[in-house]
């Protein structure tokens, strides 16, 4: 029998049962950082990162809520955490998206693409 540990949970399910390990998650990130060229990269593969690493901040952004959860309501740090999760939601529930992206913005000269990261 083989066993596997799902890496992605958009419902924060595994929380209360796996211990948050951040290590091989650091090392991948490294390792992304360090890559001498991105194309060599397929789609379905940078699809796989994504899903690991936004799975992996989900946790994450679970742990950091349950230790909200048990300050004061009117703690200076839970409301820094507050704030830090909400827009850790809003980044990990965004469209996923390539790296390159065109937008129009109005020039000089009308209506020109450009580059966002």
């Amino acid at each position: 029998m083989s066993s596997y540990t799902v890496l992605y949970d958009p419902e924060g399910l595994l929380g209360a049962e796996f211990p948050l390990d951040s290590e091989p998650y650091m090392k991948l990130v490294k390792e992304l950082l360090d890559w001498p060229d991105m194309a060599d990269l397929s789609s379905s593969d940078c699809l796989q990162l994504a899903l690991q690493l936004t799975g992996h901040g989900r946790a994450v952004a679970g742990e950091v809520r349950k230790l909200c959860d048990e300050l004061a309501e009117g703690d200076e740090i839970r409301a820094l955490g507050e704030v830090v999760l909400a827009e850790a939601d809003r980044q990990l529930s965004a469209r996923r998206m390539g790296t390159v992206h065109l937008r129009t913005a109005a020039g000089p000269h009308g209506p020109r693409p450009l580059r966002t990261p």
